[in-house]
């Protein structure tokens, strides 16, 4: 980009002074520019800071000798505002560097590029991948809490094993049956001594 920067001080004051008069009339004296813009204005009567801007160092270099070169009465022609003196006209050459170009669009609309990705992480996708786990969990969680309360009912509810308190009969059995055994074991000794 090719800017000429010049300082005009016009008649007038800063209050009353039109900007957007005479940025129109900088680009219609200056028709190779491509754009101006009015970077201050002070008073000193009007101090006007200028930059305009062209595409090629040529037709910029060739305004700021126009400009240096050019009488106040000349230039108050040509910008239709009384200009008192021209400060100073200066030229510069400054690189601007171009943004980067812009992403190519999304091929499928599904905000995969060309289909080079086979699924995308929409939000519902990640809602789905945090609250799906945690409700299994709390599934689980309650399937284990019910079978150790219905383990617990079950075993509150068989009634322990009933004591059994012998009858009369079942006791004269049993004395029997002690007497059986001691006879059976004092002959079976009685049989072991014989010998």
């Amino acid at each position: 980009m090719n800017i000429v920067t010049a300082n005009f001080v016009a008649a007038g004051t800063v209050d009353t002074f039109d900007r957007t008069a005479f940025r129109e009339a900088l680009l219609s004296a200056f028709p190779a520019a491509t754009d101006a813009v009015i970077t201050s204005v002070t008073s000193a009567s009007v101090k006007v800071t200028t930059e305009l801007v062209f595409p090629n160092a040529q037709d910029a270099s060739t305004t700021a000798d126009s400009i240096a070169r050019s009488t106040p009465a000349a230039l108050s022609t040509k910008l239709d505002t009384t200009i008192d003196s021209v400060e100073s006209v200066e030229f510069r050459n400054q690189l601007v560097l171009a943004p980067p170009p812009p992403a190519p669009p999304l091929a499928d609309g599904k905000g995969t590029q060309g289909g080079s990705s086979r699924f995308s992480f929409t939000p519902g996708f990640i809602v789905g991948a945090i609250v799906v786990p945690i409700l299994l969990i709390w599934c689980l969680v309650c399937v284990a809490v019910w079978c150790c309360l219905r383990r617990r009912k079950e075993r509150a509810a068989v009634p322990p094993p009933p004591q059994v308190t012998p009858s009369g009969q079942q006791l004269a059995n049993i004395k029997i049956q002690k007497e059986e055994n001691v006879t059976f074991f004092k002959t079976k000794q009685q049989r072991i001594d014989h010998i």
